[in-house]
């Protein structure tokens, strides 16, 4: 059985903090900004792999309020 501290670190739904949100999406925009550097585009496949990390990890909503 595990204890609570190890079942609060696999919980379904992570919360970030505002700064870690912040450093991913800093992370993201340079990630998208090296396959436009390299490639002269970011593939389709990549951008929306991308779209669906910013969605699942709520990094849209600091910029809609």
């Amino acid at each position: 059985m595990a204890t609570p501290k190890y079942d609060l670190m696999f919980a379904k739904d992570a919360i970030l903090t505002p700064e870690q949100k912040k450093l991913i999406r800093h992370a993201l925009f340079a990630l998208q900004k090296e396959y436009y550097n390299k490639l002269g585009e970011i593939p389709p496949h990549k951008l929306q792999l991308l779209d669906e990390i910013a969605t699942a990890l709520h990094l849209r909503d600091e910029y809609l309020r």
